[in-house]
Formats: structure tokens, sequence, C-alpha cells
């Protein structure tokens, strides 16, 4: 049960951190409309790690009450609903790397958000690293996200 709280706590802050951004993209944005911000994530509905299957439901309950709550006479994050892809990688990383590849170029994800598991989300890097959209942090820092995933040292 910890575990779920923790999980939704850190997909709270994560929302608080990136949803802010998507407010003010532009139409070109993917995932961003004027009413919709789309997100997704993979994680285990089956395989060895389905008992974590519970965090993405968790997860759809409370984007649903942020976007049923009324903010300023606005549903949603300031008007736009959340709309949450949660997709089954079975805890295999080579599935992973094909439902989220899946998610960036079909779905058109804003954010990738609460992937579970070192292995799944290890293979996933260095596909994303050249997905602007899904590793939006700058790249000409030293401490990149972006520049530590091309050399594999964090």
């Amino acid at each position: 049960m910890r575990r779920v709280v923790f999980a939704l706590g850190v997909v709270a802050i994560g929302a608080a951190v990136l949803l802010p951004g998507a407010m003010g993209g532009s139409a070109a944005t993917p995932g961003v409309t004027s009413k919709i911000v789309t997100i997704g994530g993979t994680f285990p509905f089956s395989g060895p790690a389905s008992s974590y299957a519970p965090i993405p439901v968790g997860m759809q309950a409370y984007f649903s009450y942020v976007n049923a709550k009324k903010t300023n006479g606005k549903r949603g994050v300031f008007g736009r609903q959340i709309k949450f892809n949660a997709v089954d990688d079975g805890y295999n990383p080579a599935l992973t790397v094909q439902k989220t590849k899946q998610l960036v170029e079909q779905d058109h994800v804003f954010a990738l958000v609460g992937g579970l598991g070192t292995e799944p989300q290890e293979s996933v890097t260095a596909s994303m690293v050249a997905v602007t959209s899904a590793a939006p942090a700058p790249d000409d820092s030293r401490t990149s996200p972006i520049r530590n995933a091309r050399s594999r040292v964090w």
C-alpha cells in the first residue's frame, strides 16, 4: 500500500512539474491540444510483475479526479483534460521498447510517466534519447540527462 501511495505521489509531483509547461505550448507540441494533454506509460499488467498493475489504475483514478474537479471555473488543468494511456509491457524490456515507441510515435504522448522497472525502463533510454518530446531537457548542459543517457553513466 505504501508503494502505491508513494508511486501516486511521484506521479503527482511529476504532473505538477511537467504539465504547467504544457499549458503554454503551441499546437505543434505532440500530445497537447487546446483541450487535451495526452500522457502515457508502460506498466506490467501481465507477466512476473503484474502485482504492480494497480499503480496505473490508481494513476488513472487520480487523473479522472483532476479532470472532474472544477478550478477557477474550468475542469482539468487550466481547462485541459488529461488523457492517460497505460499500456501493458509484461515487464519485458523488448516489449517495453516497442510499446514506448508506439506511445511516442503513434499516440503522440506529451510525456512518458510512471514507467515501472529498472530493466524495462533502461531498455527504453537509448531509443528515446533521440526523441525530443520524450526527453525535453536541454542538451547543452554538462549535467543534462540526455547527455548522461548517451554515455550511460547514470
